[in-house]
């Protein structure tokens, strides 16, 4: 499979103009999906959150969370939050644009941004927030036996929920909804046929 270039990521996602929802009752967050690349093939991180934070423990997810007062604008919350839960410098991404907001049945409203990191990068787990900091090769995703897709009902309506199983990490919710866009928008994934 040949993987786009930077440059190539960049068009496809200034390109088009993605969802928004209107935060409502919702809380507000961002996340950055990191990408880097390593022997030429991209690769994402990802981290495991503890079993001592407030929402998703022990969940596989991207860098990222609440909307401070303080921060700018979501780009910036999730900027903030890659270097508080990774280490990882906010002059040190190149974001690349962003997704579709996403809702969660938990209440909140992601806003999820595309950035290309440094590698190799000085790693450096917040202690109450991150269990465990992993990349993925994107690659690993496009395996017909790593994805399922299962339909839930919510407020009547079908939902969907997809789960990818990868190397033992098993990556469902809301980060793979925000792959399942991210793939298909840069990588022409589609959903494996069982």
């Amino acid at each position: 499979m040949a993987e786009p270039g930077e440059d190539e990521i960049k068009r496809t996602l200034e390109a088009r103009a993605p969802l928004r929802i209107e935060p409502g009752d919702l809380k507000i967050a961002a996340v950055l999906v990191p990408i880097f690349q390593k022997d030429g093939q991209w690769q994402v991180l990802l981290t495991r959150r503890t079993q001592k934070v407030e929402h998703h423990k022990g969940e596989i997810s991207f860098p990222g969370g609440h909307r401070d007062p303080e921060d700018a604008d979501l780009v910036s919350t999730a900027l903030r939050e890659a270097e508080e839960e990774v280490g990882l410098c906010s002059a040190d991404v190149r974001v690349l644009g962003r997704l579709d907001d996403i809702s969660t049945i938990t209440g909140f409203r992601i806003r999820p941004f595309v950035g290309v990191i440094p590698y190799p990068f000085d790693a450096r787990p917040a202690p109450a927030e991150i269990a465990e900091i992993f990349t993925l090769p994107l690659v690993r995703f496009f395996a017909p036996d790593n994805f399922i897709r299962r339909e839930f009902k919510k407020d009547g309506k079908p939902y969907p929920v997809y789960y990818f199983d990868i190397d033992g990490y098993n990556v469902w919710g809301a980060t793979a909804k925000i792959m399942v866009q991210f793939l298909t928008l840069v990588m022409d994934f589609k959903e494996p046929s069982k």
